[in-house]
């Protein structure tokens, strides 16, 4: 019988793996020259979507639904993810051709199909001026949004999102003794209304960027 050894191959592996499996994934910035895609799933109380480019996931979108919505038919409530979704990213996708990934196969002939109902006219509408394909995956192959539509009673494990380099350069322009000097001024300012919170300088609530970085100076809304 084969014995199992620890080795230096080993710890290499088992290091890599333990990083993989808890580090949250990273949300990637849009590139306009990508298509995108949007995955939807409906559940019983939830409708559910990720906006991606090859691949890497961009944004999230969850909305739970009231209980007149969780009445209504799977076709419906499926639709209803998919307006929904298309309406939230509408500055992503008005101008692109993208893909919708459902799975619920009747909604693949949305285009093609006629519609026959109310709530079918209803939803079809609100895609008028978008350019898409409809594409079916079952929904044991679309796992993210199908997961985030039905999660699991309990507590967020990690979550992730885009930090501008901007607000890097900022916080690091804190730590110099011209960028201190500078804050110091402006607090001290009576009635000015400036903050420090989080290493970033505020001016009420608006971000405010200082004149010691290479940026002109102005109050970011």
């Amino acid at each position: 019988m084969k014995v199992f050894t620890w080795n230096q191959n080993a710890n290499t592996t088992f290091t890599q793996f333990k990083n993989i499996i808890t580090t949250p994934p990273l949300l990637h910035l849009p590139d306009f020259t990508i298509p995108f895609v949007v995955e939807t799933n409906a559940s019983n109380s939830a409708i559910r979507a990720v906006l991606s480019q090859a691949g890497h996931p961009i944004a999230f979108s969850s909305k739970k639904l009231c209980p007149k919505k969780q009445n209504i038919s799977v076709y419906v409530k499926e639709m209803l993810a998919i307006t929904e979704s298309v309406k939230k990213w509408r500055h992503y996708l008005i101008e692109n051709h993208f893909q919708i990934i459902t799975d619920h196969q009747s909604l693949r002939r949305l285009l093609t199909s006629a519609c026959h109902t109310p709530e079918q006219q209803k939803w079809a509408s609100r895609l008028i001026g978008y350019n898409f394909d409809i594409l079916y995956r079952p929904g044991r192959h679309n796992q993210a949004v199908d997961f985030l539509s039905k999660p699991p009673s309990s507590v967020f494990l990690a979550i992730s999102s885009p930090v501008p380099e901007i607000i890097t350069k900022l916080k690091n322009n804190y730590q110099t003794t011209t960028g201190q000097l500078e804050k110091n001024k402006l607090i001290g300012i009576p009635n000015s209304d400036f903050n420090f919170h989080n290493d970033l300088l505020y001016h009420g609530q608006r971000l405010y960027i200082p004149s010691t970085t290479n940026l002109r100076p102005f109050i970011l809304h």
